[in-house]
């Protein structure tokens, strides 16, 4: 079957060139194909696991799991490299099986979950009279032992893939610790994708302010603006929301104006008076959280780097 679409190709006059209509029967051809061919291998040639990971020793995993770590295109990993359990080939196979059926045939229905925070966030020990092996050793134990509770609580099978790089979490705690404030970028489209609750109950509980970004605002409507900031509100009632979009765009101001080459056009377009309005605004929430007042907008603004603060700020 591969021979089949292959000649057909091998065929075609290179002057002449293949035709649209052509070119959709072989594209069907070749879909239909890698279709069978996927099918064939989670019958009875198992499932390959993605070129983009390697699967490496789970030293110290709970239960003997093995975890899949990212690497580069050369197939380097860094300290920095995420690490998460590895899931089991017969899983892989069967969700590539499903992605080939036609959509809308037969699965289960979408169930639409709660974000919880009962995971929690691992802490970082306090520092006491340790050296700093004494430290990274104490802060390895902690790890090892929020990562057995989580795996001892929950089954693999309900768990998102979550981070077991204990370097990972260092930069987290490193840069939650020296900042007096936390902005955290959302899509618009889906916010609560990328709001983790237990980050938030985290800053609640270390009175850190939070403010949550709602990025990309001009590619959806003002009334599904709003009805996420009612929901942000309810859900995570001690963060400010803050909108912003490339330029100031206004909610919606990018719907129906093309793709994404049409915005990275628009980018190189002088700054309008309303877009200015709109960088303002979301720069003026997030300086009320910092305890700062803006001048107003027809100060001159004066480079901070020149000795003296602009004209009518007060700290």
């Amino acid at each position: 079957r591969h021979r089949d679409w292959r000649a057909t190709l091998w065929m075609v006059n290179r002057k002449g060139g293949l035709s649209g209509k052509q070119k959709s029967v072989l594209l069907k051809q070749k879909r239909a194909q890698q279709a069978d061919d996927r099918r064939d291998e989670s019958a009875g040639k198992g499932a390959r696991l993605p070129s983009a990971a390697e699967d490496v020793a789970a030293a110290g995993a709970p239960g003997g799991r093995r975890l899949m770590q990212q690497v580069s295109k050369k197939g380097h990993a860094n300290e920095l490299s995420t690490a998460f359990v590895r899931e089991e080939n017969k899983a892989v196979a069967g969700r590539r099986l499903a992605a080939s059926d036609p959509m809308g045939r037969g699965g289960p229905p979408p169930v639409a979950l709660e974000p919880s925070s009962a995971l929690g966030l691992p802490s970082r020990p306090a520092w006491a009279d340790r050296t700093p092996a004494e430290q990274a050793a104490e802060e390895e134990a902690s790890f090892s032992a929020w990562v057995e509770d989580v795996h001892a609580r929950f089954d693999d099978s309900h768990l998102s893939p979550f981070e077991h790089n204990l370097e990972v979490w260092r930069q987290l705690w490193r840069v939650l610790e020296r900042s007096d404030v936390v902005l955290l970028v959302a899509d618009a489209r889906n916010p609560s994708l990328h709001i983790p609750p237990a980050l938030y109950a985290h800053l609640a509980q270390k009175k850190t302010p939070l403010v949550i970004v709602l990025s990309k605002v001009d590619l959806v409507t003002l009334a599904h603006i709003e009805a996420w900031r009612r929901y942000i509100g309810r859900r995570f009632p001690l963060a400010r929301v803050a909108l912003f979009s490339s330029k100031g765009r206004p909610p919606g101001g990018s719907i129906g104006g093309g793709g994404a080459g049409s915005r990275r056009n628009a980018l190189k377009l002088p700054t309008t008076t309303a877009e200015k309005a709109g960088v303002r605004r979301y720069v003026e929430v997030v300086a009320n959280v910092c305890g700062v007042r803006l001048p107003p907008p027809d100060e001159p603004w004066q480079d901070a780097t020149a000795g003296s603060p602009p004209p009518g700020w007060d700290p």
